[in-house]
Parts: C-alpha cells; sequence; structure tokens
C-alpha cells in the first residue's frame, strides 16, 4: 500500500486542487465532497484539503461561521430586484474575545481569495447567498487591534481582495464599511477590486481606507474602483493615494477622475501594464496636463503598457497628448471616449493619425474610439479619409468608432478597409441609430470584399442601403461570393438600414456568410407605437419604421436559414459535378505591405 506521508505535499496539494473544479453542474460537486471527506479522515490530507477548500471564499462572510454561534445570528433577505433573491444577511451580536476567534486561527492562514458571489459557482448556493452587516467587520477590528501587539492579521496570506457592493447599506454603513475594512489588507494583498453603489456619509472615510490600504499593502498591483456615483473627495482621495503606489500593474477607476499630477506618476511606474480611467475635465487641469505631457515622447513614460482606456468628458486633445507620451514598444489595446463636448471630424481625423504613426501603432490589435456629443453639421462627418492613416495597420484586429458625428462610408471604403485589415475580427463603424440619420451610401455590394479577403472577421457593424437596383446585375447569374464563402461572421449590425424586400437581402447574404444568425438593427419595436403619451402622428411614424425591423427579423429568422440550406446543397452539387469556384479576385492594397 501507498505510505501518502512519503509523497511530497506538492503532489497532495496537486491531487486537491484537481478535484475541487468548478465544472461541475449545479448540485453535484463529487471533488468537494471528497475533500470534505478526505478533510475529516485522512492525516495526510487534511491540512491541503482545507487549504483548497479555503483559498477562494466568496466574500469574507463565511468567516462568521468559525465564531461561536452565540456571537452572530441569521437573517434571510427576500428582495426580487436582486441576484440572489433570497440571502443570508449575517450579523455579530457581541463583542469578540480573544477565545471567541480561536477556531478563526485554524482558517484564516489558508484563504489567499476573496471572490464576488458571481466567480463563485464551484461553491454550493448557500455559501453564495451570504452577505454581512458592518457589524461583522466592526467586531473583527475590535478584536484584531486587542491583539495587534502579537502581530496577529485577520487574514495574513491574502491575495486578491474583492469588495462588492451589499445592498442593504446606506451611506452611513458605508462609512463604518470604510472604517473597518482595513482589517482585510495585510502585506501579501496584491490585487484590489473595490465598487459602492453609494457614496459614504463620511467623505473622509474613503480616504483614510486609501491611506491604511496603502500603508498595509505597499506591494499592491492591481488597484480597481468603482464608484457610479462618485464625488469630489472620492476623486481627490484616489489622485492623491495612487501616488503612494509604487508597484502597480493594473489600475482602473473607471469613471472617477484623476489629476494630471497622479497621471503623472502612473507614467513613471516601471511596470505599469493596464490603465483605464477619466481625466479630470477642469481647464485647468487640461493645461496641467498638456503642459506635462507636451513634447515627452523621450522621457520613457509607460514602458511596459499594454492596454489604455482613457476618457475626457469635453475634449479629444488630452487625450491625444497622453497617448503620444507613450514610450512601450508592445502597446495592443487603446480606448478613448469623449462623453460630451464638440469633437471635429478633422479632431477625431489628426488623433487616428497620430495614433498610426508611433512607435507601438503596429502593435496595436484593438482600437476603439467612443466621440459622442450634440449633432452638429459644422461638425463634419467620418469618411474613409478620416480612417486612412490605420490601413497601414495590416494586423488590426478590432476596429471600434462610434460618434454622434454622421459616417458617410461607401462600397470603395469598405473595399479598402477590407483590403488592408485581412486579420480583422471585430469591425464597427457606428452604424447611427437615429431616424435622421443620412442614407446609408454602402451597400450589399460593398460586404463582398469581407466575404473574400476577411477569413477570421466575426462581427461587423456598418449602415447599409439595401436596395437591390443598386447592384450590379451581374450578380443575378455570377453569385455574390463567386463560389467562395466566409463561414466566421455571425453577427451583423445594420443599425438605421431601411430593408424593404428581405427575401432579396437573404438571397445575397447567405450566400456570403453561411453562419450569419444575428443581424441588429435601430428600428423600434410595434409595442413602442402603443406607449402612454405618443400621439397618433407618432404612432404612425413608429409602426412605419417597425416594418424594417420586422423585415431584418424575416432576414435572420426564417429566410437566411433557409437559404443556406439552398446553398449548401448547390455547393454539394457543384462539387460532384467538378465545378469550382471562380477565381478569387485580386486583392486591392492601399499601401504596401510594409507600410511605406
Amino acid at each position: 500500500m501507498l505510505d501518502l506521508r512519503r509523497l511530497p505535499p506538492e503532489t497532495l496539494g496537486i491531487i486537491c486542487d484537481t478535484l475541487f473544479t468548478d465544472d461541475q453542474p449545479s448540485g453535484f460537486r463529487p471533488g468537494l465532497d471528497a475533500l470534505l471527506f478526505l478533510a475529516r479522515t485522512s492525516r495526510a490530507f487534511h491540512d491541503h484539503a482545507l487549504n483548497t477548500i479555503w483559498e477562494y471564499l466568496p466574500g469574507y462572510a463565511p468567516l462568521v461561521y468559525t465564531l461561536p454561534k452565540d456571537a452572530w445570528t441569521a437573517e434571510v433577505i427576500e428582495a426580487e430586484d436582486t441576484w440572489p433573491a433570497r440571502k443570508t444577511h449575517l450579523s455579530v451580536t457581541r463583542p469578540l474575545t480573544r477565545s471567541d476567534v480561536t477556531r478563526l486561527w485554524h482558517y484564516n492562514r489558508r484563504v489567499k481569495v476573496i471572490l464576488p458571489i458571481l466567480d463563485c459557482s464551484h461553491l454550493p448556493r448557500h455559501n453564495r447567498v451570504l452577505t454581512a452587516h458592518t457589524s461583522v467587520l466592526q467586531a473583527f477590528t475590535n478584536v484584531i487591534s486587542e491583539m495587534e501587539h502579537d502581530g496577529k492579521l485577520l487574514l495574513p496570506n491574502l491575495r486578491s481582495l474583492t469588495l462588492e457592493s451589499p445592498d442593504p447599506f446606506t451611506a452611513a454603513d458605508w462609512a463604518i464599511f470604510y472604517r473597518t475594512v482595513p482589517v482585510l489588507y495585510g502585506p501579501g494583498l496584491r490585487d484590489f477590486y473595490g465598487a459602492a453603489r453609494r457614496t459614504p456619509g463620511d467623505k473622509n472615510a474613503f480616504q483614510r481606507s486609501l491611506e491604511k490600504l496603502s500603508m498595509a499593502s505597499p506591494q499592491l498591483r492591481a488597484l480597481h474602483v468603482s464608484h457610479p456615483f462618485w464625488e469630489a473627495p472620492q476623486s481627490e482621495a484616489i489622485s492623491t493615494q495612487l501616488c503612494s503606489f509604487h508597484h502597480l500593474t493594473d489600475v482602473r477607476t473607471n469613471a472617477i477622475p484623476i489629476k494630471p499630477s497622479a497621471l503623472l506618476h502612473l507614467a513613471k511606474l516601471p511596470c505599469l501594464q493596464a490603465l483605464k480611467t477619466k481625466m479630470d475635465e477642469r481647464a485647468s487641469s487640461d493645461v496641467q496636463l498638456l503642459a506635462m505631457f507636451d513634447h515627452a515622447e523621450g522621457k520613457g513614460y509607460f514602458p511596459q503598457l499594454l492596454t489604455i482606456d482613457i476618457i475626457h468628458q469635453y475634449k479629444i486633445t488630452p487625450i491625444v497628448a497622453l497617448l503620444r507620451a507613450i514610450s512601450s514598444c508592445n502597446l495592443q489595446t487603446i480606448c478613448l471616449t469623449v462623453n460630451g463636448g464638440a469633437v471635429t471630424s478633422a479632431e477625431l481625423g489628426k488623433a487616428v493619425e497620430m495614433v498610426a504613426t508611433q512607435r507601438w501603432s503596429k502593435s496595436l490589435r484593438t482600437i476603439t474610439a467612443n466621440v459622442t456629443g450634440q449633432k452638429d453639421e459644422k461638425r463634419g462627418s467620418i469618411t474613409i479619409s478620416t480612417l486612412l492613416p490605420l490601413f497601414i495597420l495590416h494586423d488590426l484586429s478590432t476596429l471600434v468608432v462610434t460618434s454622434s458625428l454622421p459616417f458617410s462610408i461607401n462600397n470603395i471604403a469598405l473595399h479598402v478597409m477590407a483590403a488592408a485589415w485581412p486579420a480583422i475580427h471585430r469591425l464597427q463603424l457606428g452604424p447611427e441609430w437615429s431616424a435622421d440619420a443620412a442614407p446609408p451610401r454602402a451597400t450589399l455590394a460593398g460586404l463582398i470584399p469581407f466575404a473574400h479577403g476577411c477569413p477570421q472577421l466575426r462581427s461587423l457593424s456598418v449602415a447599409l442601403n439595401t436596395d437591390t437596383k443598386h447592384i450590379s446585375s451581374s450578380y443575378e447569374y455570377l453569385r455574390p461570393g463567386r463560389g467562395f464563402e466566409q463561414r466566421r461572421l455571425t453577427s451583423l449590425n445594420v443599425g438605421w438600414s431601411p430593408i424593404t424586400d428581405p427575401a432579396a437581402v437573404a438571397a445575397f447574404l447567405s450566400d456570403l456568410f453561411p453562419k450569419l444568425w444575428n443581424i441588429e438593427c435601430a428600428f423600434p419595436f410595434e409595442e413602442d407605437a402603443w406607449e402612454e403619451g405618443v400621439e397618433a402622428a407618432g404612432r404612425a411614424q413608429i409602426l412605419a419604421d417597425a416594418q424594417h425591423r420586422e423585415n431584418w427579423s424575416l432576414v435572420s429568422d426564417t429566410y437566411l436559414p433557409q437559404f443556406v440550406e439552398v446553398r449548401r446543397c448547390e455547393r454539394r452539387w457543384a462539387n460532384e459535378m467538378g465545378l469550382k469556384p471562380y477565381r478569387e479576385p485580386k486583392r486591392m492594397w492601399p499601401f504596401p505591405r510594409d507600410g511605406s
């Protein structure tokens, strides 16, 4: 018989980790049952099984179960507007003593990661519906402070901490939460993810929490903070405390703006790889940022950056200045967003030209530009000239351009794009989602180059003129695909593209994209016409527009599957007869492959 005590400890740990998989059906977890059995019956496996079971926790609420039963209570809360609808709310009812946490010390060193509930599918459901009252952290904070001279930490080996936003919390609860949550921090913490739905009643509680985080976890690598309803104190606190972390690799403040001084600190970090934040939109901050990053190409800012997602409320110029300062040669993803203001097509074109001419441009794989604001004809439109500089980026896999600016894209532009980006996976050019959009200039024939030249294309968004009168009559006897088919495209977004002959459109698309099944449009539903407050004239227009949605539904749900089956039978017959597809048309490269 094998003596388990002679096996290396790492082997026993690997066995336990293998048993604890998260790919089992709901309610059927033989691996977890086996680990629980080993923890109770095997001396050799006891520690390893417990290490695996306790390594990942759905929040910090399960720690309450290690306390004496007379120290806490559990209340079942029903809430239909949240998931899960039925939760168990845990509260600590009395002050804790040293003897109360004796059992906790047997498990706390095993906890490495605190995950959100949705990421804990490997655990039974009753462990994924636990929430904690503020009294839980308050009680832990008090007892740990009494043992501070012993060097005790609540979770000494915690590496990753995710703090969710409990629904019962009020603004006052959040103030208490931020004052007590530092009890979870420790020197081993590397990843911090915090989200809140409310602003704390104590405006300084959030800042003090970040200060304690910087002191307790100086080696922090990832810092994600999200406050949908942020206020100035949160922005000020994050900007200040970011400058106290020197080993960050991933920073995301999302919609919370940070000051130029914080951006400059992040730019100097040697290991920063991902950044998602919003710039302070005040005019004084813009001037300060431009002074910091103007002519900064040779200063070595952002040397290891791979992904950047930057937002400004009104202007694109500060974003351009920041992007120009990046020195990394491995930048792969850029996302720039301007939520308001009056960015013109000329300004957007200059930003695109800057992106295409930087030293990191050839490593780019994903470019996303979201420019919104009020419509104004003086701002111009997005044409092939706007995107022309990007045509030298032949390895581009994703390009998303959404804007309140009108799009003026014709078949020639689509042909050049398909030739310039043969590796494209997702291409989104708008489309416009309003009834006052100009008639699309591109026709169905503009899709043919993508079927021939973009074998990896999976999602395409562009407005189309679906009138078959604008398509060459040669396609009546010569198939649009010339016998070739693109089998990766599954999603097509046409925005506000009217359609009157769904059968003809489905016949055309079926010959190019046999795997296409999802077609989205911007037209209203028929039910929208009968909403309260809709006048008779408006109702008639909505019903007329809804007919286009119905036609697109006929294309995707009815005609397209039938025509695809017909095309399949035709191709099988052609193969049996020895007929071969027409030669693929020669690609028209807008620039030499070397970009010169």
